[in-house]
């Protein structure tokens, strides 16, 4: 959600792909395996730093929503940025053998964490 209002960021709900509904920071630290404690803290650090927001559920008030914010979306999107160069540079001693061996690792890497992925959004 955008606010017009200047000085404010642009929002992303979290999770609005994945289920179709906004979660808040119980749901959140639920998907990722931590306690609710824990995931409260977290939240407050990422809303602190302005990296996301939070707001009352567009149909239950108790609720929360959560919503990452611009500066939040490119942190992250900007983490693995270094990630080709790295890889490219590690490869650089390999043979050929060895390069296809390492290829092949890294995509069944990436098979088994979109599998992952796939069954998170199932649950």
């Amino acid at each position: 959600m955008a606010s017009g209002r200047p000085g404010h960021q642009k929002r992303r709900p979290v999770g609005r792909t994945s289920a179709g509904e906004p979660i808040g920071p119980v749901e959140l630290s639920r998907r990722l395996g931590i306690t609710g404690a824990a995931g409260t803290r977290s939240v407050n650090r990422l809303v602190a730093e302005g990296h996301m927001t939070r707001g009352p559920h567009p149909r239950d008030g108790r609720r929360q929503v959560l919503d990452v914010t611009d500066s939040g979306f490119t942190h992250v999107m900007d983490e693995p940025a270094p990630l080709p160069g790295l890889l490219h540079q590690a490869s650089a001693g390999l043979d050929e053998t060895e390069r296809a061996a390492a290829k092949r690792c890294l995509l069944s890497a990436c098979d088994a964490y979109r599998a992952s992925l796939s069954s998170e959004v199932r649950r």
